[in-house]
């Protein structure tokens, strides 16, 4: 078991840790309640430790998990944390806090322990007392010219510096469909009377798509194999351990090698349609427009495809589940940064061309709102460059992602159009959901519902399928310094740039105006609600669907 980092010395004779063992926990590491002991917490350190604070941890930054096994990072936490620069009077350094685990159950230990740490961390970033964060590790150069199979090995070499090789599965190579396989017997029903009486007379639509859905990083491991280069989430998982016992995708459930046997369950499962993501990095292991295009990698998927279609399944396709090629997240930042989209277009046309007679359905991005959240969480909140930092990141990502979108959407169309390769349709996979009032009888807590979907959703469904603007509740609460706001020629590119609807939603959340009301919080960068929670306070109670 690792120990809970001990204060220097210095720091006798100052009752912090008694003071926030008095905050409330940290479950929800937002509450009101514990917001405001922190708050006052930050206050006693302002007043008399910020001339002499330094703190010097082990290693790099770590998440936790509670109950749920859903990870919350420590509230060492993204917008604070680099708000905090601007005031900042001395070096915060920053290494790794370990956090202890129960063996192979990924359940917390002494979980109050690390949430009075958390507290505490919090509270000195509130302070002020802050002016630089460094992390350990590093991204590689990029590499931008030549693209030898040394300079692919430097990358790997990259993510392999934190001390956790790759490594590969038992099984490599294509397994064949099992022989006489069946599905075991159907598990015991949940409320069996209510599913029957609700769905008895429920008849789906002609054409409709019941089927199952994967992602690349999460099933096909082989990361290594036919040439693919690494992507952010094998640096971030490799480099930061940054998930539950210390797992990385590298051999995931093997689908590469084992995708014939994956998609005989499904088929036996009755369904229609196989919703799967192209790792963007397996088909330009580079990522750049220019640079060497894998065969092999491409004709994985060809593969795949084919199976599927073999065996009555439509395939629905996905270019982009969040997975970056490594080498643009190191050159430019990604998302963060207009040169995607040239990028992104290459990668898609390639795609396209290749699959566009066999795939009908295709989605551009999958879930966008969660994919530039991740741009201000850890580890990518430790790598800015040029004036970004986690308040602003999420909002660098967003009109980048959507003209990516919007022109990606256009080669394809444009691919129809001269009959390169089969009509089909295209949109991309919104997230979210709209909440319901906390009070239904309170206008306020009406008003947050609508701007919770505002920020949540319509900041990418208005542009694409209203106007090619955001919403203006958007436009008002964040400025153009942060959220950049598009030319009327993009305007033009985007609106309309989607065939259909889509969306997951997971679940119904109860949303309540922020502590100190709408318009404050709003009008207020510095308040640590702004700017999403300013959009719709998310209360605790969450009801699944």
């Amino acid at each position: 078991m690792w120990p809970a980092p001990t204060l220097p010395s210095r720091f006798v004779g100052l009752d912090v840790v008694t003071h926030l063992r008095r905050c409330p926990p940290l479950l929800h590491v937002k509450s009101s309640d514990s917001r405001r002991c922190i708050v006052n917490t930050a206050e006693l350190l302002r007043n008399g430790m910020c001339p002499i604070l330094s703190l010097i941890f082990s290693s790099y930054l770590q998440t936790f998990w509670f109950a749920a096994r859903r990870a919350y990072q420590l509230t060492l936490d993204i917008h604070i944390l680099q708000d905090a620069f601007r005031t900042a009077v001395v070096e915060l350094v920053l290494y790794k806090l370990w956090v202890s685990y129960s063996t192979n159950t990924c359940q917390p230990v002494e979980v109050e322990q690390h949430a009075m740490w958390s507290k505490f961390l919090e509270a000195v970033i509130l302070s002020g007392c802050l002016t630089q964060l460094t992390h350990a590790q590093s991204l590689p150069a990029p590499v931008t010219s030549g693209y030898s199979q040394t300079d692919l090995d430097r990358l790997w070499q990259s993510v392999e510096q934190g001390g956790v090789p790759v490594v590969k599965a038992n099984v490599t190579r294509v397994l064949e469909p099992l022989a006489n396989f069946s599905v075991g017997p159907e598990p015991p029903r949940f409320r069996p009377a209510y599913l029957q009486a609700t769905t008895q007379n429920i008849k789906l639509p002609k054409g409709f798509l019941y089927g199952v859905s994967t992602a690349a990083t999460q099933v096909e491991g082989a990361v290594k194999e036919g040439g693919r280069g690494p992507s952010n989430w094998d640096w971030g998982c490799h480099n930061n351990i940054t998930v539950c016992n210390n797992e990385v995708p590298d051999v995931t459930v093997n689908e590469y090698y084992q995708y014939k046997q994956d998609i005989q369950r499904v088929k036996a499962m009755g369904v229609n349609a196989f919703s799967f993501s192209i790792a963007w990095a397996r088909i330009l292991p580079f990522g750049h427009k220019g640079s060497p295009v894998s065969e092999e990698g491409l004709q994985f998927y060809d593969n795949f495809i084919d199976e599927l279609l073999k065996n009555g399944i439509e395939p629905v396709a996905t270019l982009f589940h969040w997975d970056t090629p490594l080498n643009l997240m190191s050159q430019y930042g990604a998302f963060l940064n207009n040169s995607i989209v040239e990028d992104f277009d290459n990668y898609a046309s390639i795609v396209f061309q290749r699959y566009g007679k066999k795939v009908k359905t295709w989605f551009t991005f999958n879930e966008p709102h969660v994919y530039c959240d991740q741009y201000a969480a850890y580890p990518y909140n430790s790598l800015y460059t040029g004036g970004i930092n986690a308040t602003t990141a999420p909002y660098t990502c967003v009109p980048n992602l959507i003209k990516a979108h919007a022109v990606a959407v256009q080669t394809y169309r444009g691919l129809i159009s001269e009959g390169k390769i089969a009509k089909g349709k295209i949109a991309l996979k919104h997230d979210g959901q709209r909440p319901i009032p906390f009070d239904f009888n309170s206008a306020s807590d009406r008003e947050v519902v609508e701007r919770r979907a505002d920020i949540y959703i319509g900041i990418f469904s208005q542009p694409i399928y209203v106007d090619g603007n955001y919403p203006k509740r958007v436009l008002d609460t964040i400025p153009a310094s942060i959220l950049r706001r598009f030319t009327d020629e993009e305007k033009k590119i985007i609106k309309g740039s989607a065939d259909f609807y889509a969306i997951d939603s997971y679940a119904t959340i109860v949303a309540k105006t922020p502590p100190n009301g709408i318009e404050a919080c709003a009008a207020n960068v510095n308040d640590p609600n702004w700017p999403s929670r300013c959009f719709g306070h998310r209360d605790s109670h969450k009801m699944l669907r």
